[in-house]
């Protein structure tokens, strides 16, 4: 998309010249809660609960994610154990289940509405006055599109022009609903399912947005405003020992990276060739894995650089993947880095 030609490299090569740990902050995002007959996005109650306890027992610093947005992105520093609740699509049980579990714990998060299941009341999602009331209460309501629609690529027979204005509405418009039934909305936009490209990426930094993914892992102040990680928690992840190794994560340190879009048309899985910085510990346990495939060959390039490629054994099949990387430090805390890719179906299809 000629008009959105950005200095990529801006967002995806970066120097990192302080320990991420010392800044840095977890993300985590929810959808459902105690909706046990939909597994894949949802966490029981027990679930829930046992994790917020972890939280208030092992004196985590829950933010607002506003609050920790401007405050990374500005330059300042964290406190060790920071952390942001997230949850996307306004279901109902956010209102009945997860609420006033977070209001017992004094625990601020934010709800990223798609403002068109509100506005024609479908079943179990939340209501307008429900919304009001959980605004009045501090809960920070953000824009996840008006229709939820699909936004990484342009449609059959759109071109590109008709592309831009139908991303555009779907945030414009849902920001407007939002500023007409509450008054006020965050420059925040989460990405439908979680996924994005450079085109999106490019219209929301144009749109003045943070743009909010699901890919996992921590952020810092070198974090891509328009790719803020957050940890993707339901049912299947939701093991306390797995949990506690997230929110304890900080970012891993990363010089550069091969590949910039997270689109993928390839015929074989992507090959992402990463230089660590220097201040990155526990090398020698560095493991990486594809989503589905399990752990991938580390080929190291240039030991003295630290310099190395990663490739799933197997192509990629069409929808949503990741790439990720982990390292211990001496702490035994999780460096991450995680590398969304969303694999397009061939245009012979």
């Amino acid at each position: 998309m000629k008009i959105f030609s950005i200095a990529w490299f801006s967002f995806f090569y970066f120097i990192i010249v302080t320990p991420l740990w010392a800044s840095s902050a977890v993300v985590l995002t929810y959808h459902r809660v105690g909706e046990d007959d939909i597994p894949t996005t949802n966490v029981t109650l027990e679930q829930f609960e046992q994790q917020l306890d972890y939280l208030q027992q092992h004196d985590f610093n829950v933010w607002p994610l506003s609050r920790i947005l401007t405050l990374l992105l500005s330059g300042e520093r964290l406190p060790e154990r920071t952390i942001a609740i997230t949850f996307d699509d306004a279901y109902l049980s956010v209102y009945t289940e997860a609420f006033p579990r977070l209001q017992a714990k004094g625990f601020p998060f934010t709800l990223f509405v798609a403002t068109d299941p509100v506005d024609q009341g479908f079943r179990r999602y939340l209501s307008w006055p429900q919304l009001r009331e959980m605004k009045a209460a501090g809960v920070t309501i953000a824009n996840h599109s008006k229709s939820h629609a699909y936004m990484v690529r342009a449609l059959a027979g759109e071109t590109e022009r008709e592309y831009q204005q139908r991303v555009m509405g779907e945030i414009e418009n849902a920001q407007q609903r939002l500023m007409e039934e509450l008054g006020d909305a965050p420059n925040f936009f989460a990405y439908p399912y979680g996924e994005y490209s450079t085109e999106l990426m490019a219209i929301v930094k144009l749109l003045g947005y943070y743009g909010i993914g699901q890919h996992s892992g921590a952020i810092s102040a070198k974090s891509n405003p328009q790719a803020v990680a957050r940890f993707p928690i339901n049912e299947h992840y939701s093991d306390m020992a797995d949990f506690a190794l997230k929110v304890n994560s900080y970012p891993l340190a990363i010089a550069q990276q091969s590949i910039e879009n997270p689109i993928w048309r390839g015929q074989h899985a992507p090959q992402l060739v990463i230089a660590l910085e220097k201040s990155v510990e526990g090398v020698a346990e560095l493991a990486c894995y594809a989503s589905g495939q399990g752990r991938m060959d580390i080929e190291w390039l240039d030991r003295e650089r630290l310099q190395f490629s990663i490739q799933a054994v197997k192509p990629l099949s069409v929808g949503r993947h990741r790439y990720t990387c982990t390292a211990p430090d001496s702490r035994r805390r999780y460096q991450w880095f995680s590398q969304l890719w969303v694999v397009m179906p061939s245009p012979d299809l």
